[in-house]
């Protein structure tokens, strides 16, 4: 079957050349809502088909929404960017685009009174634009309600089926009921047909689904069998596995474990390098083992960090190996019912040593980690 089909999909760049608010872009083009109660709307650059009189076919837009969210789509179409409306020259791109107007100013435009054939849809992801025709095509798109959502892509074709040519130009009629009863299947067709041509994408590990990232993992050696990883750390984490699995039990591998699951850098103590000193304070803190590792956290302790670390470090570090995880906390606070009287005093730590003709007066405390001046 021979067919003229053609798919526009919206990228970062065009977004990036739009006006939206109460929305913020993330580095993948998803436009993800905030929460400081402003309207969620998209008034999207154009999308220039290069074709005077070009018939809109199918739109779909990939919302993701948890609470009581509702998706609003308006949408037109022109063969020219701008028009004459009472003696006056406007310039769409100007007008809708300009961060600078109003949303109802520029609502005005998507509601029919100028433009025939102009649409809206509410509470619809899959529609059919059947009926706007123009070279440049015009999309608002609002998250409508309370809680959170995502505008994860955005996909028009044109002409929005492929079927209603094959048959006798006695049903070919535009817009009618066997028009859209095609459109149906057209749209099931088409929509295996993305999948097969973005196949390529699954076996990526930068734009793979979750359930493949879980595959990959099995595939490379990894137990996930813990659930802790979000769908972005365990990401991170396969695109890097590779070079972790060849440098399995090194210092570097354990290191750039930890800062994918923590997302911060950790302090790493080896008890053999350990030489010099108190060995029993070093048995208590770091180990007695030689093969014992230390890591040292910067936050409060957590219980399901932990676990997480445990879990995945024990896949990669020597078996002789033990692993101690210590949380620091960023300060210590005195509540309101500690004081100091006349007799107390903070001291601060001074760096200090005492060789053989070393003398130490009354302003000298010594103790075990070094020396305080007072």
């Amino acid at each position: 079957m021979a067919y003229t089909f053609k798919n526009y999909t919206v990228r970062k760049s065009k977004i990036e050349n739009s006006d939206y608010r109460g929305f913020v872009l993330k580095e993948n083009g998803r436009l993800v809502t905030t929460r400081d109660g402003q309207r969620h709307i998209l008034f999207l650059q154009y999308i220039d088909s290069g074709e005077t009189d070009l018939e809109w076919g199918r739109l779909k837009v990939d919302a993701s929404m948890e609470g009581e969210m509702v998706l609003s789509i308006q949408a037109f179409a022109v063969n020219r960017l701008d028009y004459r409306k009472e003696n006056c020259i406007v310039n769409l791109e100007e007008l809708i685009l300009s961060r600078e107007r109003s949303t109802e100013e520029k609502e005005i435009y998507f509601s029919g009174t100028d433009f025939w054939g102009s649409k809206k849809f509410f509470g619809c992801e899959d529609v059919l634009l059947y009926g706007i025709k123009g070279r440049y095509l015009w999309l608002c798109i609002e998250l409508i309600g309370t809680g959170t959502a995502s505008l994860n892509s955005i996909n028009v074709d044109s002409p929005g089926d492929i079927m209603l040519d094959v048959f006798p130009e006695i049903y070919r009629e535009k817009d009618s009921f066997l028009h859209r009863y095609l459109s149906v299947f057209s749209s099931v067709f088409m929509d295996l047909e993305y999948k097969i041509e973005g196949i390529h994408n699954e076996m990526d590990l930068e734009t793979a689904s979750a359930d493949m990232l879980k595959m990959f993992g099995e595939w490379m050696g990894l137990n996930l069998s813990g659930s802790f990883l979000s769908e972005e750390k365990l990401r991170s984490l396969l695109i890097r596995l590779h070079s972790f699995n060849r440098m399995k039990g090194t210092k570097q591998t354990v290191l750039g474990l930890t800062e994918i699951l923590l997302g911060e850098p950790a302090l790493l103590v080896e008890r053999n390098l350990l030489e010099h000193g108190d060995r029993r304070m070093y048995d208590d803190l770091y180990g007695s083992s030689p093969y014992d590792i230390t890591l040292l956290i910067n936050g409060r302790a957590d219980e399901q960090k932990q676990s997480c670390l445990l879990f995945y470090l024990k896949q990669f570090i020597p078996v002789r190996s033990r692993v101690k995880i210590v949380f620091l906390n960023h300060c210590c606070n005195l509540d309101s019912y500690c004081y100091l009287d006349m007799n107390a005093a903070v001291y601060s730590g001074v760096p200090g040593a005492a060789d053989e003709g070393q003398g130490l007066d009354e302003n000298f405390i010594v103790y075990k980690g070094g020396l305080y001046e007072s």
